[in-house]
């Protein structure tokens, strides 16, 4: 034998070493390791499956719905006083809106990305100038982390008037039944 073949020889006896250590697993391990497996895909497909916040937010009524552009509120209002008398804080769920009663619930769905987020109307605007440029909500910017566009600074939003945030009260003040006056 040439030295050429001794190490051809030698190689080939590594492999076959080789390759029955990828196949050794010991006394049971592949069924272990199967069994993890599929306790891992289960669990998986039951959290995918469970219904979280956002199918509770599905099952709320619609009151009504505006198509637009929102904005966020820019760093220097943080701390302000808003026009309901609430600070404004930049990480809270709250919005800008200019008709709807202070403490109104309102989801606000991203319509490029479709995400969505719920927010509470505690402040008047967007000024003038931006709402004839079509924007309807000004959110803050935790809101609009929630949304995903602090980047672009404005983005095509849906916006779903879901009631008060009144206990007991799913619809807006004047809708309704008639109070007996």
């Amino acid at each position: 034998m040439t030295i050429n073949q001794d190490i051809a020889n030698e190689m080939a006896a590594d492999s076959v070493r080789v390759r029955r250590r990828k196949c050794d697993f010991g006394r049971g391990a592949p069924l272990r390791e199967s069994a993890r497996s599929l306790l891992f895909l289960l669990v998986l497909a039951l959290a995918w499956l469970a219904p979280g916040p956002a199918a509770e937010a599905a099952d709320q009524p619609v009151v009504s719905v505006q198509r637009g552009v929102a904005t966020y509120y820019a760093g220097r209002f943080h701390g302000r006083r808003t026009a309901s008398g609430e600070r404004l804080n930049q990480r809270a769920m709250v919005a800008a809106h200019p008709s709807l009663p202070f403490g109104t619930i309102v989801r606000v769905t991203n319509l490029r990305n479709g995400l969505s987020t719920e927010v509470r109307v505690v402040d008047r605007g967007p000024a003038k100038g931006p709402q004839r440029r079509g924007v309807i909500i000004d959110l803050t910017q935790g809101a609009a982390r929630e949304l995903d566009f602090t980047r672009r600074g404005r983005v095509p939003v849906r916006v779903d008037v879901l009631g008060h945030d009144e206990p007991g009260s799913d619809t807006l003040p004047g809708e309704g039944d008639e109070s007996p006056a």
